[in-house]
């Protein structure tokens, strides 16, 4: 998968999370035989499509894997659409009500399909999850927070905490 900057201005490679893989008990090696059937994908790595920056500004070239995360239109489009990425129809967050509020390029997408982006991690409860979509900088990578609400400005590449949501293709 493509490489990302980091604030120390080092290159983080999602290929290199196996660490947050194994975190997450995505247990890729259990699978056995069943491995064979995951299908080889080319996933094209765009622009952040709410900024318009050339994710080839991230070394955002096309990867082939077996196992990679989603982009923001994959997401939409696997996790439902409501138009508010394609329309900019952004939300921030008041920390102080602790509520979500339309504002005109909101860094949150915050709309009826929160409910299905929540990743709930066992008995811990829900957590933030990467996206393989640039951020805002070459240090951020878009992410879901733990609410499912869609973070398209990007959490810091060099973050240890939040997870993974690996997606894949089976061949059947």
């Amino acid at each position: 998968m493509r490489m990302l900057g980091n604030s120390s201005g080092a290159s983080i490679e999602f290929s290199r999370f196996s660490a947050h893989f194994s975190c997450a008990k995505f247990q890729f090696n259990r699978l056995g035989a069943a491995k064979s059937a995951i299908a080889k994908t080319r996933n094209s790595n765009h622009d952040n499509p709410w900024y318009g920056f050339d994710a080839s500004d991230w070394d955002g070239n096309a990867t082939e894997d077996k196992v990679f995360l989603l982009s923001l239109g994959e997401l939409v489009k696997y996790f439902g659409d409501s138009g508010d990425l394609r329309n900019k129809k952004g939300y921030d967050f008041d920390w102080g009500s602790e509520k979500y509020f339309p504002i005109s390029n909101g860094p949150f997408l915050y709309d009826q399909y929160n409910s299905a982006r929540i990743a709930n991690y066992g008995n811990e409860g829900a957590s933030w999850w990467w996206l393989r979509s640039p951020g805002y900088i070459s240090s951020l990578a878009a992410c879901v927070s733990y609410d499912g609400c869609v973070d398209v400005n990007g959490i810091d590449v060099s973050a240890d905490s939040g997870g993974v949501r690996p997606a894949l293709w089976i061949k059947l």
